[in-house]
C-alpha cells in the first residue's frame, strides 16, 4: 500500500436506481477493493428504487440520500454535496470493481493537474461487447480519441476541488454526464486519466432487447429534455441505423446483433413510441 500514502482517504459516491439484483456483489467488493482506514464517508443517492436497493445500502453501512432531480445528473449532483474529502470516488451501481483498482489508480493524483483517474471496463455481456470492440476500433483508426467509449463516472477518482472549479457535474444532459464533463475538462488544463491496465466489470444482461430497450429510454428522455420532435428522434435513429453498419465493418460478429438492436428499436418506435412523441 505504500504507493497510495499520499490519499489518506476518500469519500465513497453511488447514485442508483432499482439496483438490487447486482448490488450485494458490488458494495462486497468496494469493501474488499478500498481499505475501511481509507474511507471517510459513504454517499448513496437513491432515484426512489423501488426494489431492495436502500435497503442492501444501509446494510453496507452506506448513508443514503434522495435524488430528488432524478437520473444521473441529479444523483452525482446530489452525492457531490455530500462530499468531504479531498478526492472522492465514484462507483456505479453496476460495475463490479478491479482488485488492482485501489493500487493502480491513485498514484495518478501525484500529478496535481490530474482531475479525475479511472480504469477502463468491459461488459459482461457478450453481445453487447462485440459492439463496442468495433465501436472502439473504428474510433481508433479514425483517431477519435475524445469519442472512444472508454470515459465514464462508473470507477472514478476524483479531485473534489477541481471537480468543484469546474461548476461540478454539468447539468446540459441528465444521463450523458460523463461525455458534457469530459468534454468540459478537454478545454481546460486539468487532465481525464484511464488506465487502461485496470479492467473492471460491467455487469449487463446478455439481452438484445434490455439493450434496446435502454437507447430506446435514452431517446424518449432526450426528447423530454430538449423538447425534440418526432421527426427528430425518428432521424437519429435512422442516423444510427446508416452509421452503425460502418462501425459493424470491423467486427462481422456485431453485425447480427446490430441487426436484431436496430429491428427493435424499429418496432419500439413504430408501436410504442409514436403515440408518446
Amino acid at each position: 500500500m505504500e504507493v497510495i500514502q499520499m490519499i489518506d482517504e476518500v469519500d465513497l459516491c453511488m447514485w442508483a436506481k432499482n439496483g438490487a439484483r447486482y448490488l450485494p456483489q458490488v458494495l462486497k467488493r468496494i469493501d474488499e477493493v478500498i481499505p475501511s482506514r481509507n474511507v471517510n464517508k459513504k454517499i448513496f443517492v437513491d432515484d426512489y428504487s423501488k426494489d431492495a436497493t436502500v435497503e442492501i445500502a444501509k446494510d453496507f453501512s452506506w448513508d443514503v440520500y434522495e435524488n430528488e432531480e432524478g437520473y444521473v445528473l441529479g444523483g452525482a449532483k446530489e452525492a457531490l454535496r455530500h462530499v468531504e474529502s479531498e478526492f472522492f470516488v465514484s462507483i456505479e451501481q453496476d460495475v463490479l470493481l478491479a482488485r488492482s483498482w485501489w493500487k493502480k489508480i491513485p498514484p495518478h493524483m501525484e500529478d496535481p493537474m490530474c482531475m479525475c483517474a479511472q480504469g477502463a471496463r468491459v461488459i459482461t455481456s457478450s453481445i453487447l461487447t462485440h459492439i463496442d470492440a468495433a465501436r472502439w476500433e473504428l474510433y481508433q483508426k479514425l483517431r477519435w480519441a475524445s469519442r472512444a467509449p472508454d470515459r465514464s463516472l462508473d470507477n472514478n477518482l476524483w479531485r473534489t476541488d477541481a471537480l468543484q472549479k469546474l461548476g461540478g457535474f454539468p447539468s446540459s444532459c441528465p444521463m450523458y454526464v460523463d461525455n458534457e464533463l469530459y468534454n468540459k475538462v478537454s478545454h481546460t488544463p486539468y487532465k481525464w486519466v484511464v488506465d487502461s491496465t485496470v479492467v473492471s466489470l460491467h455487469l449487463r444482461e446478455n439481452n438484445v432487447l434490455s439493450a434496446g430497450r435502454h437507447v430506446y429510454n435514452v431517446q424518449l428522455l432526450s426528447r423530454r429534455r430538449h423538447q425534440l420532435s418526432a421527426l427528430t428522434i425518428l432521424a437519429r435513429w435512422a442516423g444510427e441505423t446508416l452509421w452503425s453498419p460502418r462501425v459493424c465493418v470491423y467486427d462481422s460478429r456485431a453485425f447480427p446483433t446490430y441487426v436484431l438492436l436496430q429491428a427493435y428499436l424499429l418496432k419500439a418506435l413504430a408501436i410504442k413510441g409514436l403515440r408518446e412523441l
